[in-house]
């Protein structure tokens, strides 16, 4: 920020912070700079009050450019509402310190309207939101080495102390609650994220060298380029030589795109097109009304120019918490649910696979009809022709680690509903860093056991444990036993719920469990309806609970 840059007033500001640029162009670091973005709008309202300028050009630039990246992505808005609200302990009069907050939400609801959006839904969009970021950790994180955690720690503290020592307490405040956010965004899922924290932390440390270049700022530098080397190498499996040719292929690509709109201002539509065409010839989808796909590939349903009426959660994968997955769940029995859906069984992060969405699986078999197998998933279409219900309900308690057999269930569609509860250090842990997993292991009729990711969120609002679907074929082997009463050769004999290795137990031992069976009777009107269609006269059987042999 030019303002906040004022006071550095020499030239080397400016090329560190071309470096700077240059180094985001080639890691990819976009997340990195938004995340950073919200620290250099306060550097440059205190700036601004140092000048006694009010809010300056700059200033009010950052502050659009922060209502924009929060509408982006929610941990942004988190970020930007947090540090701005910082303002309110700079210098200068009550006014003064309320209104960059007041005008970054003003230029949030203008973009929000800009965009098409009705100004009453902006509160509804950042309160939904909310399970998926705070159900984010325990579902979605994934371990990694703890060198990068403890270099990017160590880079922190020194940070911090730098700002401390010269005496600006709230930029110190802002700085640290933006690498608290950058650690949260790159340690809980330890994979390619490692380079946003790296990347801050560069940012940072260019930041101070550009105010003030010493051994204490050249040593975070030094801390910061070591993290970020680490992090390019390890998780994104690049060596000096296709880092620099990944930079010159990117930066050509970018020139290129330019040129191209400027000689063609539809050249992107065009390709965009062109694109959609391609994937509806590969995944051609026949069929009226509305469609969904599940888990997450909806590229099918858009290049097949279908309706597209999501579910509430439109990535199985997300549906990461009971309540997410039985408002996805919802959607699929109400009259405004969709007419199609496409299906694929596709569970990440190696989970067991009703975890994903498997909330909604009951609502498929009840409320819609397998109709075939396309490249893009298996084909349902809406139809009510059948009713379910839990029948053979028991509860029982165990503890983490305990066999839990339900062999004397085998051939039954078997459900579960698992009860836990985090310690407090677990709640902590997940607080600042990440919880240890959980994993369930399941032993199949045999006698082998399979361990699998287990989500203790789902598992309160429950899952299928049995049989066990591997994949859309196993689903679809399923469904049509469910619909025609064939036999199912899979099941599960045992189960156990278990914490992944680690010194911090993070869950309380006990947990309670609701086993259940699902039964599906074909509707009344149905059979009526079916009988009355048949040319010879049939006696109706009364309607007979689904179970396996």
């Amino acid at each position: 920020m030019a303002n906040a840059a004022h006071g550095c007033g020499n030239t080397s500001h400016f090329v560190v912070w071309a470096f700077a640029i240059t180094i985001i162009c080639v890691l990819y670091l976009r997340d990195a700079l938004f995340l950073f973005s919200p620290y250099l709008v306060l550097c440059s309202l205190q700036q601004d009050k140092h000048d006694s300028t009010g809010i300056g050009t700059i200033s009010l630039f950052g502050l659009i450019l922060l209502a924009a990246i929060s509408l982006v992505k929610l941990t942004f808005a988190i970020a930007s509402i947090s540090i701005l609200c910082l303002s309110l302990f700079l210098p200068g009069k009550a006014w003064q310190r309320v209104a960059p907050i007041v005008l970054y939400l003003l230029c949030l609801m203008l973009l929000w309207v800009f965009s098409g959006q009705q100004p009453a839904d902006l509160h509804a969009y950042f309160v939904e939101a909310i399970p998926i970021v705070s159900g984010y950790t325990d579902a979605m994180s994934l371990d990694g080495s703890l060198l990068p955690v403890v270099l990017f720690v160590v880079g922190a503290v020194i940070a911090f102390l730098i700002s401390v020592a010269a005496r600006r307490s709230v930029e110190a405040l802002a700085m640290l609650m933006t690498l608290f956010f950058s650690f949260k965004a790159a340690y809980v899922r330890q994979d390619i994220h490692e380079v946003i924290a790296a990347g801050t932390l560069m940012l940072i440390s260019l930041w101070h060298v550009g105010r003030k270049p010493d051994v204490r700022t050249m040593g975070l530098v030094l801390i910061s380029l070591v993290l970020c080397c680490y992090s390019i190498r390890v998780q994104a499996n690049l060596g000096p030589r296709q880092l620099a040719e990944t930079w010159a292929r990117h930066a050509e690509e970018s020139l290129l795109g330019v040129i191209a709109l400027a000689s063609d201002p539809h050249s992107f539509e065009k390709r965009f097109r062109r694109d959609l065409k391609e994937i509806a010839r590969q995944h051609p989808v026949k069929g009226k009304g509305s469609l969904d796909s599940y888990s997450y590939h909806q590229t099918a349903v858009i290049a097949n120019g279908a309706v597209w009426n999501p579910r509430p959660v439109m990535q199985s994968y997300s549906a990461y918490t009971a309540a997410l997955a039985e408002a996805n769940a919802t959607h699929l029995s109400q009259q405004t649910r969709p007419d199609r859906l496409l299906f694929h069984v596709e569970p990440i992060d190696g989970r067991f696979s009703s975890m994903d969405d498997g909330r909604s699986w009951p609502e498929i078999w009840s409320h819609y009809s397998l109709t075939g197998l396309t490249s893009a998933g298996l084909l349902f279409q809406a139809e009510d022709k059948r009713h379910m219900k839990y029948a053979r309900v028991t509860h029982l308690r165990a503890r983490l680690g305990d066999e839990v057999s339900i062999a004397e269930r085998r051939g039954e569609l078997v459900w579960v509903r698992v009860e836990m509860k985090k310690t407090l250090s677990g709640k902590l842990l997940g607080l600042l860093f990440r919880p240890p997993h959980l994993r369930i292991d399941v032993k199949d009729v045999s006698g082998r056991w399979v361990s699998y990711r287990y989500l203790a969120s789902v598992g309160e609002g429950g899952f299928l444990l049995s049989p066990k679907v591997n994949d859309s074929r196993e689903f679809e082997k399923l469904t049509r036993a469910i619909e025609q009463g064939e036999a199912a050769p899979y099941s599960v004999d045992a189960f156990r719920i278990a914490q992944s290795t680690s010194w911090i137990q993070a869950y309380e031992p006990e947990i309670a469990m609701e086993l259940s069976t699902l039964e599906f009777e074909v509707r009344p009107e149905v059979g009526a309806a079916a009988s009355m269609q048949t040319e010879t006269a049939i006696q109706p059987q009364s309607p007979a609970a689904h179970r396996w042999p």
